[in-house]
């Protein structure tokens, strides 16, 4: 085996530096890197939960918007009955009116006029408070 010279030993030797060096900044830029990938990997996983809470808020939010539709669905219900029912007392006052004139007019002596006027201030009070709350659903309603 033949040994090198001194300049041939030297250019090797140099060559030799270089690659070390070369070498020393290819290690330095693969650290940078692994430190650059385990920040990426965390600011993933971070976007992955802000992720899952958003969409744990979207099924909070969409179980709230059909629990309202439900209640809307049910107070439409029961402003349906409230009208009916309002609907019905104003009917029977109608006709309890009908009856207690008819029964004026052609009784007068049966029936005491201070009586029919009473049973009709209530009925008039019973229309006027089935107005009131014929308002109040309709504003219920907007």
């Amino acid at each position: 085996a033949e040994v090198a010279s001194g300049p041939e030993v030297d250019r090797l030797s140099k060559e030799l530096q270089e690659w070390r060096e070369m070498l020393d900044e290819n290690m330095v830029k693969l650290t940078e890197a692994q430190s650059a990938l385990e920040k990426t990997k965390e600011e993933l996983q971070k976007l992955d939960r802000q992720q899952e809470l958003i969409n744990e808020r979207q099924e909070r939010v969409a179980s709230e918007q059909r629990e309202l539709e439900e209640q809307e669905k049910q107070a439409d219900v029961e402003v349906l009955q409230v009208q009916f029912g309002m609907d019905r007392v104003t009917e029977l006052s109608e006709e309890l009116g009908t009856l207690l004139t008819r029964i004026e007019d052609g009784f007068p002596d049966l029936v005491e006029k201070d009586w029919i006027r009473k049973v009709q201030d209530t009925l008039d009070s019973i229309k006027k408070a089935s107005d009131e709350d014929e308002m109040a659903v309709a504003k219920r309603r907007t």
